[in-house]
């Protein structure tokens, strides 16, 4: 017999909406539903719904709930430590499915978009991150060179020239996001992105963009006439 918590059937709901899903996929589930889903498998004999709701408003998107910490996640009423680790599991499967998708080569803006977005997703804090390629624009190298504070990172240049030599690059992609902001160039940003081209032209190797992550907003400074001097465009 269902388990009853006031009016609410839980088995029954469960049943629901996983004949909705195998009848539809989730394409037709509300952001809470999903979360409320996802929540069943952590909190097997309780409705998961109020949880998910409160998540949603405590974060404010899906993406928040999976960027929260596990300590900012189990403040949440209904939210305990098995729930709180799966969350954090279904964050970390997302960043290894867009690892895994990762081509060897970058043949476009959408190829190096790809390959870069991985270092940024969920991330709170600044972070500053290169591809280097050789002159077929294969990867021979990711790696994050910077980190910083919420609001500010310094490109550690020394890292990147290394970085590029060391692996015999031809040219280097470099990345960095601004975590809750816009994915737009600041004043530093140009100033951080003419230096590291400067340092990388004289070990004679090409910068050939500077993308910014906001989410999932990704700008590509080389594609933006404004910019596109400082990569010998």
């Amino acid at each position: 017999m269902a388990e009853i918590y006031g009016e609410f059937k839980v088995d029954d709901h469960r049943a629901r909406l996983r004949a909705q899903y195998a009848e539809n996929g989730f394409e037709s589930f509300k952001d809470y539903e999903l979360l409320e889903m996802l929540l069943f498998y952590a909190v097997p004999r309780r409705d998961t719904q109020p949880a998910a709701r409160r998540l949603l408003a405590r974060f404010g998107s899906i993406a928040g709930v999976l960027s929260a910490s596990d300590e900012e996640l189990r403040s949440v009423e209904g939210v305990g430590e098995g729930s709180a680790t799966l969350i954090k599991l279904a964050m970390r499967l997302t960043k290894k499915y867009f690892e895994s998708g990762e081509k060897d080569r970058v043949a476009d803006l959408d190829g190096a978009r790809t390959a870069l977005f991985p270092f940024f997703v969920g991330e709170k804090n600044e972070r500053v991150a290169i591809l280097c390629l050789d002159n077929k624009n294969e990867v021979l190298k990711k790696e994050i060179v910077s980190e910083g504070s919420v609001s500010s990172v310094s490109a550690n240049l020394r890292r990147i020239a290394a970085s590029a030599l060391g692996s015999n690059a031809a040219a280097v992609i470099m990345a960095h996001n601004h975590p809750g902001g816009v994915a737009s160039p600041s004043a530093g940003d140009v100033e951080t992105t003419e230096k590291t081209a400067s340092v990388l032209g004289a070990v004679d190797v090409r910068l050939l963009d500077h993308l910014i992550f906001s989410g999932t907003d990704c700008f590509s400074m080389a594609a933006n006439e404004k910019f596109r001097h400082i990569f010998g465009g």
